[in-house]
């Protein structure tokens, strides 16, 4: 049968609605609630008795979210038994097809019954509102407090235009990778300006900061290994998937060769103990941190992992990505000219509100060998210049005085977030004092926090719900962002919303605990 609300649902919303999600759409639904579901011939229903098809209605809210995903409907058993009927195609025949078809099934379904199952909203966002977005394809606009556009540049009218120019001018591709064709003027003009802001002499643009961050690190790797040298990574715990995706290359190439080891979250002792075990002639120790860390919303210690690099002659990388644009002068970053990072990686996609990654170094030699071995530089098509362009005029803007007052007024809303949040979550003070510019509230439950976001969306807001495996299991939370687009009357109001949505749930889930941060 068709259902009344399919025109209103998209092909992902379709994808990701499983059984269980329509089951429970169709038990609210006036239509769908009386029909016979166990014969497996239904007969066609006409749509104009659903009393919310009709765009003059008021709906439930809760219904109005339903819709949004609701599909032709069929059961789980309906299902089952139309695969049975259908008869098997040569390739579904094929039992090993079969057979990790099966696996794969089984593992989804899991993810749905530890509700780690993810369904991928569709945020379209407002230069004309900035701040605010509508969520798939509803008209109703939501406060989004999930944006890593930090300062709202990728929506400034001085990046809009100078792209729309370059794309005039250009076209909207690259045309290549970086050595058929791909590089332009304004990538040459980028990585210049790149190197300069981090105080590094060199600079090197990929097309994202995770393909930068896991190139670097196995090439590092393997210029050691050519030179008859062994690789100690030191990684810290908290340290991103595409760092981590590098030491598993870098290991996986080289075993024998490149050693791993992972130091406890800004653990300065533990860290020395693991660089005073791998000191030696036929040793490189490469040490891998962040500045900021996006989900523990801590700063990495920049000033006691530079002394000790010096100490023990190790090598340095910092990823900088949520720091750029939003700390040091000009935005640079936490990473200043007296602690000698060796590599610096960055964003051009998050506070510069473009796309894109890259690497600076003060070793010309580096950044050149990087240019010529990274796969993932050199087999894959360029960043358009339109893209380097922008990313090139929201560095510009974040030099200038204009850069400065947003970044000021972007530590105030936070500040101000922190403050009434702790008025009704004083255990979170430790948490908050430590806290950069994004601010986790700690759920530890799947199942609690996504009620809480879904709650949370009722009440016009968007905040998005962090779970495994981007967290360790139990450490759920909130992950909450706030930028210059934001009033305090806005703030204002998320406390307000998100206390009263804890407390429902509460009532509903019994009591809810909230770490202090330790795990």
């Amino acid at each position: 049968m068709s259902c009344p609300f399919l025109k209103r649902a998209t092909l992902a919303q379709l994808k990701n609605s499983n059984n269980q999600v329509l089951a429970g759409i169709a038990k609210k639904c006036p239509v769908a609630s009386t029909i016979p579901v166990q014969k497996y011939n239904i007969p066609q229903v006409d749509a104009s008795n659903c009393p919310y098809s009709s765009k003059d209605r008021r709906n439930d809210r809760e219904l109005k979210h339903l819709a949004s995903k609701c599909c032709p409907f069929q059961n789980a058993e309906l299902m089952q038994q139309k695969r049975l009927d259908e008869p098997v195609s040569k390739v579904t025949s094929c039992p090993k097809i079969s057979f990790m078809g099966e696996v794969a099934g089984e593992a989804l379904r899991k993810k749905e019954k530890d509700n780690t199952y993810r369904i991928f909203k569709e945020i379209s966002r407002s230069a004309q509102i900035p701040g605010k977005c509508s969520i798939d394809n509803h008209l109703a606009m939501k406060v989004n407090w999930s944006s890593n556009d930090y300062l709202g540049l990728s929506q400034h009218p001085r990046v809009i235009n100078s792209t729309i120019e370059v794309i005039s001018e250009t076209g909207v591709g690259a045309g290549g990778t970086r050595n058929i064709s791909g590089t332009s003027p304004y990538h040459h003009r980028l990585e210049t300006a790149l190197a300069d802001w981090h105080y590094h002499q060199h600079g090197l643009v990929f097309s994202s900061c995770y393909v930068a961050n896991e190139n670097v690190i196995a090439q590092i790797a393997e210029l050691a290994v050519k030179n008859g040298k062994k690789l100690h990574i030191i990684s810290d715990e908290k340290n991103h998937a595409s760092m981590i995706q590098g030491v598993l290359k870098a290991c996986r190439t080289f075993p024998g060769y490149v050693e791993k080891s992972v130091f406890k979250h800004n653990d300065m002792d533990d860290l020395e103990a693991v660089l005073q075990s791998s000191y030696s002639d036929e040793i490189v120790p490469l040490i891998l941190f962040e500045s900021v860390y996006s989900m523990e919303g801590d700063f990495g210690l920049v000033d006691e992992i530079s002394v000790l690099s010096k100490k023990y002659d190790a090598l340095t990388f910092c990823d900088e990505v949520h720091a750029v644009g939003l700390y040091g002068e000009n935005g640079h970053g936490l990473c200043n000219p007296e602690h000698e990072i060796d590599f610096i990686t960055g964003t051009l996609g998050k506070a510069l509100g473009s796309l894109g990654g890259y690497v600076t170094s003060n070793n010309a030699d580096f950044i050149e060998y990087f240019r010529l071995h990274c796969p993932g530089l050199i087999f894959t098509t360029s960043l358009p210049p339109a893209i380097c362009n922008a990313a090139w005029e929201s560095l510009q803007i974040s030099c200038s005085v204009e850069g400065e007052n947003l970044r000021n007024l972007h530590q105030k809303n936070v500040a101000y977030m922190k403050t009434l949040l702790l008025d009704y979550f004083p255990d979170h003070e430790e948490i908050f004092e430590k806290s950069n510019h994004i601010i986790p509230v700690f759920i530890n439950d799947a199942k609690k926090v996504d009620l809480v976001q879904r709650k949370m969306l009722r009440h016009d807001h968007y905040c998005q719900a962090i779970n495994s495996p981007t967290v360790p299991k139990g450490s759920e939370r909130l992950r909450i962002v706030v930028t210059p687009q934001h009033d305090q009357g806005q703030i204002q109001r998320f406390v307000r919303d998100l206390v009263d949505s804890i407390e429902e749930v509460n009532a509903v889930e019994g009591s809810m605990k909230f770490l202090d941060g330790r795990r």
